[in-house]
């Protein structure tokens, strides 16, 4: 039998390569692509998912295509309709509300990235506390939003009728600083970097509250996919969670590292000192999420203030809207954060 087939190598030699072409791919083709949605244009509190999703490419070979939208609930929205696969953003009582109702491929939340707020409500000139507010108008995104509820929590923690105060849909943080300094609002929140620069740029504005000493433990920023996409996509998932909290730690350690990578993307020239004193509020408040941000306490505070703003009318359970797989399955391999 040997001797036959050295009589004919050749007709061996065909044989293997035939092989090894019906093994091999024919052409790795285009990467698929993985559509990324972000509740809102490129801010100092989330740029940094450049890293997470660099890594995420490297580490999948998938294509990642980024969409701003003008708000979190937008976002929402374009998830549900299959528009993008994962959303980056704030506003968690849309995805609260969308578990109300029970639908059959849900919203659900993997992780929280930003688990503290850290707004500041701002005031014009001419007023000089919360208390003055009433029968003023504050500026918000849109209803339900993050910024609505936030500028509703502090106005309550600080004894102010909400009922009495005009809270009006403006646009973003850009949008209700140009408000501020029109006269067109009278107050609005914006993020800390934000907040500080405008307080350079536009007289008579000043710190009326900061978010993050009233309520510490909101779950400002969440990533969120459909169950169907988690369910085709595990390891893709798995491998974007993971990135993302080790990009969350990374933030909360390499101060130098992100303020040289906002300067990049977010394009903004100003002083050092805006740059080190937004960093510098955002980790006295441990706003990054390095653990994942899915705890009960935080989930429990997130969805009160929620029902205070009446963005939900009753509070549903984690299952219902999110899960903490990844999260457990990442701290099991690297232990949980310290804090410097």
């Amino acid at each position: 039998m040997l001797s036959r087939y050295r009589r004919w190598p050749g007709l061996t030699v065909a044989l293997l390569l035939v092989l090894w072409m019906l093994a091999a791919p024919l052409g790795a083709g285009p990467a698929p692509v993985l559509r990324v949605g972000f509740g809102s244009q490129p801010d100092f509190t989330d740029f940094w998912a450049k890293w997470t999703l660099d890594q995420v490419a490297r580490q999948t070979g998938v294509q990642v295509k980024v969409t701003h939208f003008e708000n979190g609930p937008i976002a929402y929205r374009s998830l549900v309709a299959g528009a993008v696969d994962v959303v980056f953003s704030g506003g968690i009582g849309a995805v609260l509300n969308l578990a109300r109702q029970a639908r059959a491929d849900r919203l659900m939340v993997v992780m929280a990235d930003l688990v503290a707020p850290d707004y500041i409500l701002l005031g014009r000139e001419g007023v000089n506390s919360l208390a003055d507010l009433e029968g003023k108008r504050v500026g918000i995104s849109s209803p339900g939003d993050i910024s609505d509820v936030l500028s509703r929590a502090m106005l309550r923690n600080a004894g102010v009728d909400v009922n009495k105060v005009q809270i009006v849909r403006v646009g973003g943080t850009s949008a209700r600083i140009a408000a501020l300094g029109s006269g067109a609002i009278e107050a609005g929140v914006a993020h800390a970097f934000d907040a500080i620069l405008a307080m350079q740029r536009v007289r008579g504005l000043k710190v009326l509250a900061v978010s993050g000493e009233i309520v510490p433990d909101y779950l400002q920023h969440i990533v969120a996919t459909r169950e169907s996409f988690l369910t085709a996509n595990e390891s893709l998932m798995r491998a974007l969670v993971f990135a993302h909290m080790d990009a969350a730690r990374r933030a909360a350690s390499d101060r130098a590292g992100y303020i040289t990578l906002a300067k990049a993307e977010l394009g903004v020239s100003v002083p050092d000192a805006v740059w080190n004193q937004a960093y510098d509020l955002m980790y006295a408040g441990r706003i990054w999420g390095v653990d994942g941000g899915l705890d009960p306490a935080r989930v429990r505070v997130t969805q009160e203030l929620e029902l205070e703003a009446k963005n939900i009318t009753a509070a549903v359970p984690l299952r219902d809207w999110g899960t903490t797989k990844f999260i457990a399955e990442y701290l099991r391999q690297k232990g949980s954060f310290k804090w410097r």
